[in-house]
C-alpha cells in the first residue's frame, strides 16, 4: 500500500562545487583583482594561483560527477577544465545531476579555498583575504543559490583570524540568505584559538541569536604544511595511498595519535572512514567537554562528513565519566548524551542506520549527505544506497533523516520536488 513517504527525495547537507574561473576576477574590488585567485597556465600547468601557491583542479574533488565509475581518473590526478563535468561548476547542470539522484536540495561547500576557507585563513594579506572571502560568499549566495531557489542551502565562510570580523561576516551573509557558517573542526590545529577561547564569543553569539548551525567539515582541522604547495601535497597523498602508508596519512592530517601505526592494505574509502571517525571523535569530545552550550543555548553544530556509527561509543564513555564525577560533585546539568541530542547533528553518506542507532543518537540528530561530486559519492545511485542504509527505519523517522531534519536545522524551505520525465 502506498505511503506518504513513497517517491521521497533527499537533502544533502554535505555536497561540494568547483568554483568557476571568473569568481574572484569578477567580484573582487579593483585594487585586489590582480592579487586575488586567478586561473593560470604556466610552468606548473593549469592551476589556480594565489599568493605564489598553485592549486590544480583535482580529480578527488570532481571525479564523482563522472559515470560510470570506471571512467573516473585516479584520485588526486590534476585535471583541466575540459575534464571536469559542468555539474561541478554550473548550477543548471548541477540541478540536472541532482534530479537524476533524487536530491532535492544541497549545501555546497567551497573547493579551491578549502571547506572552511583555509587558503584565505592563512593568507599573508588579511585585507585581501577578507575581500576574497566576501567575494566567494556573494557569488555562492547571489549566483549559485539564487539561480534555483529552494534547491541550494546558503553557506558562508568567515575570517577565522578575527572573532569580531567573523561575527560581522556571519551577520552579513545570514542577512543575504546563508543558513549556516562553515568553520574549522579543530581551530587550534590551524593556527587559531581553541573553541573555548573568548576569541569565538562574537561568532557564537551571532549563531546563537540566529538559531543557525556551525558546520564542521571533515578535514577543516588539518594543520597547514607551510612548505608544501597544494600539488605537492596531492602527490604525497597519492604516494601514501599507493604504498598503504597510513602513518604518513595520519601525520599529515594532524591526528593526535599515530592510530595507523601498522601498515596494512587500505583502500582510499576505508582511509577516509578512519580519518572521519578519528577527527570527528576529537571534535565531538572537545565540544562535550566544554560548557559552551550552557552559555549559548541555541547554538547547534553539524558534524559534516564525519559519519555517525562511532558516536554512541563517545557518548557512552562521556556519560560514564560524568556519572563518576557526579558521585563527588553532584549536578543536575544535562548528561553529555543529552547535550548531544540538544545541540549536535551527525551526518553520514553510506552507513547502516539501525533502529538502535537512531534510539541512541536521537531521530532528530542524523542527516544525510551525498558528497557530490567528490569520489566518495554514490551518485547517481544515492537514493538506492540510502534505501539500503535505512531499511529498518519507519517512514516518519526516515523522512526526518532524508530531509526533515535538514529543513528544521537550517531553517530551510525546500522547493517542491520536480516532476521527472518518464
Amino acid at each position: 500500500m502506498p505511503t506518504a513517504y513513497d517517491n521521497e527525495w533527499l537533502i544533502s547537507v554535505d555536497s561540494h562545487l568547483i568554483e568557476p574561473a571568473n569568481v574572484w576576477a569578477d567580484r573582487l574590488p579593483a585594487k585586489f583583482r590582480d592579487a586575488g585567485p586567478r586561473w593560470v597556465d604556466d610552468d606548473h600547468g593549469p592551476s589556480w594561483l594565489f599568493e605564489a601557491k598553485h592549486i590544480p583542479l583535482d580529480s578527488m574533488g570532481s571525479g564523482g560527477a563522472i559515470w560510470p565509475k570506471e571512467d573516473r581518473p585516479p584520485m588526486f590526478t590534476p585535471l583541466t577544465w575540459d575534464q571536469v563535468s559542468p555539474a561541478c561548476y554550473d548550477p543548471t547542470a548541477r540541478i540536472e545531476a541532482m534530479d537524476r539522484d533524487r536530491e532535492l536540495a544541497a549545501i555546497c561547500f567551497p573547493n579551491m579555498p578549502g571547506f572552511a576557507g583555509s587558503l584565505f585563513q592563512r593568507a599573508a594579506d588579511k585585507d585581501l583575504a577578507l575581500a576574497c572571502i566576501q567575494a566567494y560568499n556573494d557569488w555562492y549566495l547571489e549566483e549559485w543559490c539564487a539561480a534555483y531557489p529552494g534547491r541550494f542551502i546558503g553557506l558562508g565562510i568567515v575570517p577565522l583570524w578575527d572573532g569580531r570580523l567573523a561575527a560581522a561576516e556571519a551577520e552579513r551573509v545570514i542577512a543575504k540568505g546563508a543558513r549556516a557558517i562553515s568553520v574549522s573542526q579543530a581551530p587550534e590545529k590551524v593556527g587559531f584559538p581553541a573553541i573555548t577561547d573568548q576569541h569565538w564569543d562574537p561568532l557564537y553569539s551571532v549563531m546563537n541569536n540566529a538559531g543557525l548551525p556551525l558546520c564542521m567539515h571533515l578535514g577543516t582541522g588539518i594543520p597547514p604544511a607551510q612548505e608544501d604547495q597544494a600539488a605537492d601535497f596531492a602527490a604525497k597523498m597519492r604516494d601514501a595511498i599507493a604504498n598503504n602508508d597510513l602513518d604518513n596519512l595520519a601525520e599529515r592530517l594532524g591526528m593526535r595519535k599515530a592510530e595507523a601505526a601498522r601498515r596494512r592494505k587500505m583502500l582510499p574509502g576505508t582511509s577516509t572512514s578512519l580519518i572521519g571517525a578519528t577527527m570527528g571523535r576529537e571534535t565531538l569530545t572537545d565540544w562535550l567537554d566544554s560548557e559552551l552550550f550552557s552559555q549559548y543555548p541555541n547554538l547547534t553544530l553539524a558534524l559534516s562528513e564525519n559519519g555517525v556509527g562511532w558516536i554512541p561509543s563517545v557518548l557512552s564513555l562521556a556519560d560514564w565519566t560524568e556519572m563518576l564525577n557526579r558521585q563527588a560533585e553532584p549536578s543536575d546539568a544535562p548528561m553529555p548524551s543529552d547535550v548531544f541530542r540538544q545541540h549536535i547533528i551527525g551526518c553520514f553518506i553510506d552507513e547502516p542506520i539501525s533502529p538502535d542507532l537512531v534510539k541512541l543518537l536521537g531521530e532528530d540528530n542524523i542527516m544525510i549527505e551525498t558528497d557530490f561530486p567528490h569520489t566518495a559519492t554514490n551518485w547517481p545511485n544515492s537514493m538506492e544506497r540510502v534505501d539500503a542504509s535505512l531499511v529498518d527505519i519507519p517512514g516518519e523517522v526516515r523522512h526526518k533523516i532524508l530531509r526533515g531534519n535538514a529543513e528544521r536545522v537550517f531553517k530551510f524551505t525546500a522547493a517542491q520536488p520536480p516532476v521527472l520525465a518518464g
